[in-house]
């Protein structure tokens, strides 16, 4: 990063394009190097604003006279005033600072996987994101100095957190917020559908509820928290091999309303599906995975002989009909 353009950062003159370059190369920092550099570049920003100003404030003040004091005397005087200087110079450039990181902490960048993507990123702070098809999370330019928090707005996101006592992580959804410091666990969120869950790997997280945070459950390796009727519920994991599995390449069709997996499908393999049917078709897999690499068609028809459905695929709309 140009020193240059961070300070014209800090003093407020650069153009849209390169706060935008600054926020982005901030976002990027993958071990802290980059938020060090920033908090320094601002230090020494604050110090020379300071510093000028106050050099300026002591040539009007000091009387001609005082030149005639004796020189132990200017020397004892320039060195307080230098030791003065100083001193507001780290401080001002101390809260300076601390503005400057809750500024930029409640600034958001909208991340968003297309229809048949995979993403994965690593923060700042070093908790690692692999996010599915159809996915969009919001992250701060900077995380705050008292916690860390991203926004889930739509998607599956399977998270391994870097572990701080000091500042927890939360995982904020239209439905649940999961607060955790130190584990590996996957949220969907689905707020067209009424969908949220949270499921835990390892570690220990608490889950409450968004409108109602006296709903709160603490899980444990296993347990996954639904919001289902306005209430938190929690319930075992049948097969705990399945959570995250789309890192993978797979989708787990266990026991899956049709309805559900056909919108996992629409996601995974960028296609819409219309349903032309007055009831849902019942598959009977009680545990399977497909793999997305094998295509739309293999997966329907391996679901086809799971249940009693037929369909059709327009490869010029890219789009799927169940009868």
């Amino acid at each position: 990063m140009d020193l240059y353009l961070l300070i014209r950062y800090f003093a407020c003159k650069t153009t849209p394009q390169e706060e935008n370059q600054v926020r982005a190369w901030l976002l990027g920092d993958r071990d802290g190097s980059r938020a060090d550099l920033f908090r320094e570049v601002h230090m020494m920003f604050e110090g020379m604003v300071l510093y000028t100003e106050e050099a300026k404030l002591l040539s009007a003040r000091v009387p001609e006279r005082s030149m005639a004091r004796p020189f132990w005397k200017r020397a004892g005087i320039a060195v307080l005033r230098a030791a003065a200087v100083a001193a507001l110079a780290v401080g001002a450039a101390f809260w300076g600072k601390q503005a400057e990181i809750d500024r930029l902490a409640s600034e958001y960048e909208t991340i968003s996987v297309p229809a048949g993507e995979r993403m994965d990123i690593v923060l700042a702070d070093g908790t690692h994101l692999w996010m599915n098809s159809g996915t969009e999370v919001e992250v701060p330019v900077v995380f705050s100095r008292k916690s860390r928090d991203i926004r889930v707005n739509e998607g599956e996101v399977f998270l391994e957190v870097a572990k701080d006592d000091e500042k927890p992580f939360f995982v904020r959804t239209w439905a649940g917020n999961v607060k955790v410091l130190g584990t590996r666990f996957e949220v969907t969120s689905d707020p067209g559908n009424n969908e949220f869950t949270a499921s835990l790997v390892r570690g220990s997280v608490e889950v409450s509820s968004a409108a109602d945070p006296s709903q709160s459950r603490i899980l444990v390796p296993g347990e996954i928290a639904r919001y289902r009727n306005g209430r938190l519920i929690v319930e075992k994991i049948g097969d705990i091999s399945t959570v995250g599995c789309w890192n993978e390449g797979v989708i787990d069709v266990s026991s899956m309303p049709f309805d559900e997996l056909m919108r996992k499908f629409e996601k995974a393999y960028n296609v819409n599906i219309e349903i032309l049917r007055d009831s849902l078709p019942v598959v009977t897999y009680t545990r399977g995975k497909i793999r997305v690499a094998d295509g739309i068609e293999h997966a329907m028809s391996v679901l086809r002989l799971a249940s009693d459905f037929e369909y059709e695929y327009d490869i010029e709309t890219a789009t799927v009909y169940v009868r």
